[in-house]
């Protein structure tokens, strides 16, 4: 990796069984991805979505690749065709951010995305993948985000927190999913 990407890695994110690494370095926008068991690079594409890739996440049930990018841009790639060869297209770009996407993660159910940047106040989204739509009715702008530095879902879902950059922790109850 250190001899294809200059810079060094930025970003890595494993396959939910583990088979398989997706690993972004550099400034080329260039994603690699990885078979674990034989350490080989299988297959490298180019993430469109920016210049740099700053954050990678694959969903629970491995249907989803996300990529994060140094423009803001969050963009939704189907993982299968991601392995398969050549440049895959995006299913959707998520362009609601505006700098650096520094957070990134899946719920349990790979239902939502949310996506964060650090650098921007309130800078925290959260999208329905049936849909592929951002919500716009949260966070609101007397949501305190603050500047969020990382979040989490809960294992079901059911919480959503937020670490921001006055050392707050905020919970809120997402009343979509009954387990906590």
């Amino acid at each position: 990796m250190s001899r294809t990407c200059l810079g060094g890695c930025q970003c890595v994110a494993y396959s939910p069984d583990g088979a398989l690494l997706f690993a972004s370095g550099g400034g080329n926008g260039r994603v690699q991805v990885w078979d674990v068991r034989r350490r080989v690079c299988i297959h490298t594409w180019h993430d469109a979505s920016g210049v740099r890739t700053t954050r990678i996440a694959l969903s629970p049930d491995g249907r989803y690749v996300a990529t994060g990018s140094d423009a803001g841009v969050v963009a939704l790639y189907e993982t299968a065709a991601v392995v398969a060869g050549g440049e895959p297209k995006a299913l959707k770009e998520f362009m609601n951010v505006r700098t650096a996407i520094t957070a990134l993660a899946f719920n349990h159910s790979s239902e939502l995305l949310a996506f964060a940047s650090k650098y921007a106040k309130a800078s925290m989204r959260v999208a329905h993948l049936a849909t592929r739509r951002v919500y716009p009715n949260w966070p609101t702008s007397k949501t305190p985000l603050k500047y969020v530095q990382s979040f989490a879902f809960s294992p079901g879902s059911g919480y959503l927190s937020f670490g921001n950059d006055k050392g707050a922790a905020l919970l809120y109850r997402l009343n979509h999913f009954e387990a906590a």
